[in-house]
C-alpha cells in the first residue's frame, strides 16, 4: 500500500544476506518507503551518523555482531524505532517475517 505517510518514512535495512535484503528493500520501496541498505554493522553505523532513520530493520545475526549489540551501540542516535530479526532462516530458506501494513503504526504502538 503506497501512502503519503510511507513516502516520508525513512527506513534503514541491515542484513548480511544480499538476496534477502534486496528482496525486502524492493518490497518496501514498492510500498512507498524510502529505504537505505547496509550489509554490516559498521556500514549501518556510518549511515546513522549521517542521517535520521524513522526505523531500523535488522537481522539478529550480522556476522561480526548481533542486531542487539548494534542497536546498543547506535543508542538513540538518529533512530526512532527498531525491529530485530525480521528475516527468518527456515529449512526451506529465508522467509520474510510478517510486518504491519504501516510501520508508522508499529512504531507508535
Amino acid at each position: 500500500m503506497h501512502t503519503s505517510e510511507n513516502v516520508s518514512t525513512q527506513l534503514l535495512l541491515i542484513d548480511k544476506d544480499l538476496i534477502a535484503r534486496k528482496a525486502l528493500a524492493r518490497r518496501l520501496r514498492e510500498a512507498g518507503y524510502r529505504v537505505e541498505e547496509a550489509a554490516t554493522g559498521p556500514m549501518a553505523e556510518q549511515l546513522v551518523s549521517r542521517e535520521h532513520f524513522d526505523m531500523v530493520l535488522l537481522d539478529q545475526y550480522l556476522g561480526e555482531t548481533t542486531g542487539i549489540e548494534l542497536m546498543s551501540r547506535l543508542g538513540n542516535r538518529r533512530v526512532t524505532a527498531a525491529m530485530i530479526d525480521i528475516l527468518s532462516e527456515t529449512p526451506r530458506g529465508t522467509t520474510l517475517m510478517p510486518f504491519p501494513e504501516s510501520f508508522g503504526e508499529a512504531a507508535s504502538a
